[in-house]
């Protein structure tokens, strides 16, 4: 496994963790050389983004991320972008992609490509700093999914030298994805990758998998579908399997050292995390 394998997630940049330790922590993973960001217009209460825009003024950055997250605007949500708000511009932003009921992500019409090309030319403007690499569909309902449709889907993308992705499909689609789309970019859970590994690693070229620093650093059984030794198995996969990625969500800089717990061999990295400590 090469250090390129590794996605930093940014689920909690802006909510759990203020704007500013998110943009401090940022600039620290960048200078160990990880450069890889997965990220989504709704992530860190609708932060991300913006934190991800800014590290990318000052740093080479990429950045993967997302369209139809099903995140829907509640007194919950306002409150953590009021309690995070920095400036009027970002808390205005985070708003952009809010929905405001279940159904509209239900629609047909809410994944149709021009709406998507419309949203993902909104995301290109928050993101002008930094370099798309990927773009996902967020777990889009089952029955939107079809062969044309990733076809279209696929070709618009390519055409514009960014990866087209799935994350989390639902379990009826992940064949259809299998058996004909082998290029697209997955991003899936481990617990999914184990269940269904033989036939996806058989098939498909760009695995990026989420659920895993748990997981990593310890040996505690997480699923039915995992057993306890796993981890060398899963280890091997991934050192053969040079355009598989993990996504690792590191939030502190506690979780930033503990990445030398987890023993990938990437000494290089935990030798440059030990020179910035001292």
């Amino acid at each position: 496994m090469n250090q390129s394998q590794i996605k930093i997630g940014t689920s909690a940049w802006g909510s759990k963790i203020s704007i500013k330790k998110a943009i401090t922590l940022g600039n620290k993973i960048s200078n160990i050389n990880l450069n890889h960001f997965d990220t989504a217009p709704n992530y860190g209460s609708g932060y991300s983004h913006y934190v991800l825009n800014n590290l990318g003024k000052r740093k080479n950055i990429l950045v993967d991320t997302k369209y139809g997250q099903n995140i829907r605007l509640s007194l919950k949500e306002l409150t953590k972008r009021i309690y995070r708000f920095k400036n009027f511009k970002s808390f205005m932003q985070s708003f952009k992609n809010i929905k405001f009921n279940n159904y509209e992500r239900n629609n047909e019409k809410f994944w149709n490509i021009n709406k998507i090309e419309k949203t993902f030319n909104s995301i290109n403007i928050d993101l002008n700093y930094c370099k798309i690499k990927s773009f996902y569909l967020h777990s889009p309902p089952y029955g939107i999914l079809t062969k044309k449709y990733l076809e279209e889907f696929s070709d618009f993308f390519i055409k514009k030298k960014i990866f087209p992705g799935i994350s989390d499909p639902d379990t009826k689609d992940l064949m259809l994805i299998i058996e004909n789309f082998p290029t697209i970019n997955l991003q899936i859970s481990l617990n999914t990758f184990w269940k269904n590994r033989k036939d996806l690693i058989y098939n498909m070229e760009n695995i990026h998998l989420n659920s895993v620093f748990r997981k990593l650093n310890n040996d505690q059984i997480i699923s039915n579908n995992i057993d306890s030794d796993f981890k060398d198995e899963f280890l091997e996969i991934l050192k053969k399997k040079k355009n598989y990625k993990i996504i690792l969500g590191i939030n502190s800089n506690h979780t930033l050292e503990k990445l030398k717990d987890i023993n990938l061999n990437f000494s290089n990295i935990f030798n440059k995390v030990n020179e910035k400590k001292n």
